[in-house]
């Protein structure tokens, strides 16, 4: 993010045609004599833009970023003039149901709870926070099995096999980040890795024959996206986060 926004930066100055960032570094004070070649490089490259933004006539680059997590007062100090528009999200009121006791294996945890509200709640979609793809891929595997060997309420026998049903173009393996709807339920996955074209169907309203949706997500379903329907949330209440160690030098 850091690259995309110097780079955005130079081309807005280079269809300014001005010098804004090479000469505002310099102005801070002397320079290394090593950094000197690297300012003439860039010097040379914020020429060339302008040259190229003069000769097709481009007119000045306009940038509008939304974020619900930006340093505002950061982005405004590397963006000099820049505006602000902030625009307050809508609430709705929320019940918040806590678990009696501490559980370490919170993969089985989650499990559980999605199968409470499979059985007992009424209908409405459901996001489960999850730490990363591989939990993500391990809950998904124990669903799509606790849900094909499930015994429907209306029968003596134990669910059979066609109760799992293709999604036209997507496939059978839950491993590869691909859904299905086993049981009247559409399980999918979402994670930053997934390819574009299977994150969309977390995206799309259920097909003919579902009656629920279970979306198995990471932190990225918390504040980057919006996700329709959604009636009930299960968090974990765990996240990974980078440290930096010291004794070795790395995250």
């Amino acid at each position: 993010t850091d690259v995309l926004f110097g780079v955005v930066k130079r081309a807005m100055a280079a269809r300014r045609g001005d010098n804004d960032g090479a000469e505002a570094t310099k102005e801070n004070g002397q320079v290394k004599d090593d950094d000197t070649a690297s300012f003439e490089k860039d010097d040379e490259i914020l020429n060339r833009m302008k040259e190229t933004a003069a000769t097709l006539g481009l007119p000045p680059l306009k940038v509008c970023v939304m974020s619900a997590t930006l340093d505002v007062k950061t982005f405004q100090a590397f963006f000099p003039g820049s505006s602000l528009i902030k625009i307050p999200g809508r609430q709705f009121p929320v019940q918040v149901v806590y678990t009696d006791q501490i559980y370490e294996d919170y993969i089985d945890a989650a499990l559980k709870t999605v199968i409470q509200i499979y059985k007992n709640t009424p209908d409405g979609d459901v996001l489960v926070f999850l730490t990363g793809q591989d939990e993500i891929e391990d809950l998904a595997s124990l669903l799509k099995k606790y849900l094909e060997d499930l015994v429907p309420d209306d029968s003596d026998q134990n669910a059979i096999g066609d109760t799992v049903q293709d999604i036209k173009g997507i496939g059978t393996s839950i491993d590869s980040g691909n859904s299905l709807i086993v049981n009247g339920v559409l399980i999918c996955v979402l994670y930053a890795s997934l390819p574009p074209e299977q994150q969309m169907f977390a995206f799309r309203p259920k097909p003919d024959g579902c009656s629920r949706k279970v979306i198995l997500a990471t932190n990225i379903a918390e504040t980057s996206i919006t996700l329709d329907g959604i009636r009930y949330v299960v968090d974990c209440g765990k996240h990974k986060s980078r440290e930096y160690k010291s004794s070795t030098g790395m995250e």
